[in-house]
Parts: structure tokens; C-alpha cells; sequence
């Protein structure tokens, strides 16, 4: 009857004690997850702040756009104004085309 009586206390206490073990390896914090919401948190906030970098610069392309249409305006009055330059007489006369032809022997 003791016998029995220890046995079975014996067995309650090692039961308990597994029990007591599996619920603490239950309860123990798992680091890993919560390095990896770490990990996840970090790489959103460097893809915020890229596209906050990437919107400065399309604010600076979009302000100067207007600069280059200004620009590209001026050029193509400049061109325009280029075009409408006067031709001048075609040499006729030979005393016209020796002066020129002596002009331009002078300058080499």
C-alpha cells in the first residue's frame, strides 16, 4: 500500500514537473519574430524614405520644366530670328569679285 502511495506521488511529481517545463518553454519569448517585425519596420521606413527623395525630385524636374519650356522658347525664336537673316547680293561685278577674292586670300 505505501508502495503504491509513493509510486503514484512519484508519478504526480514527475508529471508536474513535465508540465511545469512544457508551460515555461511555451511562455519563453520568441526573439525571432520580433526581430523580424524589426527587420520589416526598418525596410518600409528606408522605402518611405526613398519615395520621400524620389518625390523632392520630381518637385526640382517639375519646377524646371518650366525653365526648360522657357528656354526651348528662347531657342526657337533664336532659330526662328536666324532664318530670316538677309542674303546678301550675289557678286556681279568683277571688281566686287577680285576685292573679295583678294579679302579672302589675305586671311589664311
Amino acid at each position: 500500500m505505501i508502495k503504491s502511495i509513493l509510486k503514484r506521488c512519484w508519478q504526480l511529481l514527475l508529471g508536474l514537473l513535465l508540465g511545469i517545463i512544457a508551460v515555461l518553454g511555451f511562455l519563453k519569448p520568441k526573439t525571432k519574430p520580433l526581430g523580424q517585425i524589426k527587420e520589416r519596420d526598418r525596410e518600409i521606413q528606408e522605402i518611405r524614405d526613398e519615395r520621400g527623395k524620389l518625390g523632392e525630385k520630381a518637385d526640382e524636374l517639375e519646377s524646371s520644366l518650366s525653365d526648360f519650356d522657357k528656354v526651348v522658347k528662347e531657342q526657337d525664336e533664336k532659330i526662328a530670328a536666324a532664318g530670316k537673316v538677309e542674303k546678301p547680293d550675289p557678286l556681279t561685278d568683277p571688281g566686287d569679285i577680285a576685292g573679295f577674292i583678294k579679302d579672302r586670300s589675305r586671311r589664311k
